[in-house]
């Protein structure tokens, strides 16, 4: 991660303090230090350059980050820049929006410098707040509790009584404390001991400007282990041996550690609502959809006016073929979430599922209003108007889709079908067709039977009917050997009308 790269910062800061060093002895250890670090760093950025034309050490995300933890929305932990708040959507989310802001397209260095400059912006603009929001980071930083990026321990320990025992005693709540005693009892080995505070120092910093997860602090832990262990071992001693006055200055900054990382500012409950809703969605794609709907009621338990949970039963219940049930479900939903997109998406594809059409473009229609770039509205909108006949329109959507989503395979086909079979001549065109027909089979490496189907229409519709031959038998082998009979039948159908020199005209798509 990028905020690690400032440890290298430290180690280097350590090195020039150490006077008691020859000059010329550390700058032989900070260059053995430096070029260690680019053995391991350089090939990553030589990558980034060829994979994405920049040169990064890490990733690019720096300014996204930095944003989702200093903006007037923040709160100490994980906010994402997105409607739909899915770490999966993240970067999408992060150069869609930044794109949008400039009205042009951007590279991820560009993108990471918008979200820095918002940041800087809140940061210049709202001092107080942003002081007050280190501050709330720097006690989640210290609790004891640990908080969950997408899956929580305490609904294990839920289950294992051996888990609940140890969490209940070793925590951070303890092993902080701990560490700030040690450093007090070895106070008079501070110099051999400095890198080590002066690492957890660096990054407790990186994290804090950022946000706060249990796994992003758990770098500082073998540092305050080393600690805590000085102060397991070192107590009797100094209790004994250390001057009065450092013994209750050691007392007081424990206790005081001790309050602090103990303070009641996180809530389990909440975090074990985030582990159910994982949990159902684990139990959804694994087809066990009784189990999701369980885990969906559980979380529901836990926060009944978070309107993620009946969107996700919707969805158990949708996948179940109940598409009346989830139709409640997803309003539901939106009763407590009216500006969500991907409500207003999945609610549509409901009512598209029960046959109301016309309000299923109604409602993808409003998902766009939401959010101009949300890709998967696009393209189920383009679905619904070319169910309905619309097929100039659904064009448009599909090409919209293809432009917010390269490598969809599933628009670039579909955008191919239109062109290759529309009943007017004015909007068909043969030639771009097959060519999108080969760049779709390239992206699928040649194995997708529906995307072969469309090669195929395409050269029959630009009077290459041999071509068109040979790519409809080979979808048609692909097809028997997936077994999707549907599919090969109509492959087949028009595989005698290709060998007849006939094209397919009609708005028919691959699989329909």
């Amino acid at each position: 991660r990028e905020n690690a790269l400032p440890l290298a910062g430290a180690v280097v800061a350590w090195l020039g303090l150490r006077g008691h060093v020859a000059r010329s002895h550390r700058v032989a250890l900070g260059s053995f230090f430096l070029a260690g670090l680019l053995a391991a760093l350089l090939p990553v950025g030589v990558r980034n350059v060829v994979v994405g034309g920049e040169f990064h050490l890490t990733t690019s995300q720096f300014g996204a980050n930095l944003y989702m933890g200093n903006n007037e929305n923040a709160t100490g932990v994980y906010s994402p820049i997105g409607r739909r708040g899915h770490p999966t959507d993240d970067r999408w989310d992060a150069t869609a929006g930044a794109e949008r802001a400039l009205g042009r397209e951007l590279t991820p260095s560009q993108v990471s410098a918008y979200w820095i400059d918002r940041a800087m912006d809140f940061i210049v603009s709202h001092p107080v707040a942003w002081l007050a929001l280190l501050a709330k980071k720097a006690a989640l930083l210290a609790n004891a509790v640990e908080i969950a990026d997408t899956e929580d321990q305490y609904t294990y320990a839920d289950a294992s009584w051996l888990l609940r025992g140890l969490g209940a005693v070793f925590h951070f709540g303890v092993l902080a404390p701990l560490a700030v005693f040690g450093a007090c009892a070895t106070w008079r080995h501070r110099r051999s001991q400095s890198l080590l505070a002066l690492l957890a120092g660096t990054y407790a910093a990186t994290v804090v400007l950022f946000f706060v997860f249990g796994r992003y602090r758990f770098p500082l832990v073998p540092i305050l282990a080393l600690f805590a262990g000085a102060a397991v071992v070192e107590a009797p001693r100094f209790r004994r041996d250390g001057p009065g006055r450092r013994v209750a200055v050691a007392a007081g900054l424990t206790l005081t550690a001790l309050l602090f990382s103990n303070l009641p500012i996180v809530r389990v409950d909440e975090m074990k609502f985030q582990t159910h809703l994982n949990l159902g969605a684990a139990f959804r794609k694994d087809g066990r959809l009784d189990h999701a709907i369980t885990q969906y009621e559980l979380a529901g338990v836990l926060a009944p006016r978070n309107p993620i949970v009946p969107y996700n039963r919707a969805n158990a219940l949708f996948d179940r073929g109940r598409f009346q049930a989830a139709i409640l479900y997803y309003r539901r939903a939106l009763d407590l979430a009216p500006d969500v997109v991907e409500f207003h998406n999945n609610l549509a594809m409901a009512l598209k599922a029960v046959g109301d059409v016309d309000a299923a473009v109604a409602r993808y229609e409003q998902a766009l209003d939401l959010a101009p770039d949300y890709a998967p509205a696009h393209y189920n909108l383009a679905l619904a108007l070319e169910e309905r006949g619309d097929l100039e329109a659904a064009l448009g959507h599909f090409q919209a889709t293809v432009r917010l989503r390269p490598g969809s395979f599933e628009s670039v086909t579909a955008i191919g079908w239109l062109l290759a079979t529309h009943p007017s001549r004015d909007l068909r065109d043969p030639e771009r067709a097959v060519r999108l027909g080969r760049r779709a089979a390239e992206m699928t490496q040649h194995q997708r039977p529906e995307v072969l189907d469309m090669l195929a229409a395409a050269y029959a519709s630009a009077g290459r009917f041999e071509e068109a031959t040979r790519a409809a038998a080979r979808a048609l082998e692909l097809a028997t050997a997936q077994g999707q009979r549907d599919l090969g039948a109509k492959i087949r159908e028009r595989l005698a009308r290709y060998q007849q020199g006939q094209p397919t005209i009609a708005p028919r798509r691959a699989g329909r």
